[in-house]
């Protein structure tokens, strides 16, 4: 009888272990996050999606934001598991699509996914899109995407790295994370680079921004060749565009805080330039410009007192062709 015992005992346990590694070999349903739903807590199921933020990793502690097509589910791992990602490289990042497999805890309208092996993570950095800056903000959160444009400044805030690029009229931020960030450091760019950048597309206060990880993600370019009007065809609809000119000096006017440039074109026609003190100082030719020289200029159009004026912003927006 005792052998009997033992005998059901050890089919017993090897009927629930062999179900076991059935439903772990077993692939998932993917399910959406619209689809979850209160009865569902406890249960084991796949996600699948992008990632639209940066994810927050701790000691022990990693939270993540996935989206898809329906909605957005938080999913959590912990200590052996984020370790276990970390040392393999495997932290997700913005622009990464996610398949995720874990279970999940519904508490009332808000659901986790909680992480529990760290296979059960698969990643994929699908290639970026290139995309011209101006259409940034008709582009999807978590989308991969490649962008360029001059950078016009550069800011530490709360953590984060932000480079503001400028691509004629558009402007948009580039993120990226200054600490404890598994990717690697953040670049160092001074004003009035040419870059290109790849990152997942955010959103902070409803403005679409690019989240990069690293300076890896950063390249270098030569300025690009520019346009430049042959003449100021220049009207008060064009007011707040970011415009470029090249023409000769006519005349140098000094005011109280700043020197008043006025471009004159082969027509004769004419357009000031307007450089603050703080600006004008930091030109190396503010000491020998003449009237006659030809100067490359670009700014926002602006209106003041009936007059169409450029303001550039950087020493790199006024430059002095050589004599």
């Amino acid at each position: 009888m005792r052998l009997l015992k033992l005998l059901v005992l050890f089919l017993a346990l090897s009927s629930t272990v062999a179900l076991v590694l059935a439903s772990r070999l077993t692939a998932r349903t993917v399910i959406t996050a619209d689809a979850i739903q209160p009865a569902m807590n406890f249960a084991f199921v796949g996600l699948r999606g992008v990632i639209p933020a940066y994810p927050k990793l701790e000691e022990g502690y990693l939270s993540f934001r996935l989206r898809d097509e329906s909605g957005e589910v938080r999913v959590v791992a912990y200590r052996q598991v984020v370790e276990a990602l970390r040392r393999e490289g495997r932290i997700p990042a913005p622009g990464d699509r996610v398949h995720v497999e874990g279970t999940l805890r519904v508490r009332e309208d808000d659901a986790v996914l909680i992480l529990s092996v760290p296979k059960l993570l698969r990643l994929e950095r699908p290639e970026a899109r290139a995309i011209p800056l101006a259409q940034l903000p008709e582009a999807s959160l978590g989308e991969h995407v490649r962008v360029r444009g001059q950078v016009r400044r550069v800011r530490d805030v709360a953590g984060l790295r932000i480079l503001t690029l400028r691509e004629g009229d558009a402007v948009a931020d580039v993120v990226f994370p200054l600490q404890s960030a598994p990717w690697g450091a953040p670049p160092q760019v001074g004003l009035g680079t040419w870059v290109e950048i790849s990152g997942g597309v955010g959103e902070y206060r409803e403005t679409k921004q690019v989240l990069a990880r690293s300076a890896e993600d950063v390249r270098h370019l030569a300025a690009p060749q520019l346009h430049l009007a042959a003449s100021f065809p220049f009207d008060r609809n064009a007011v707040g565009r970011w415009l470029s000119v090249r023409a000769r000096v006519a005349e140098l006017r000094p005011f109280s805080v700043g020197m008043r440039l006025v471009l004159e074109d082969a027509q004769r026609r004419t357009l000031d330039v307007v450089i603050f003190d703080d600006l004008w100082n930091q030109l190396p030719f503010s000491q020998t410009l003449l009237i006659g020289d030809t100067v490359w200029a670009q700014g926002e159009l602006a209106l003041y007192r009936g007059r169409l004026e450029l303001l550039p912003e950087l020493p790199t927006d006024v430059q002095r062709e050589a004599r």
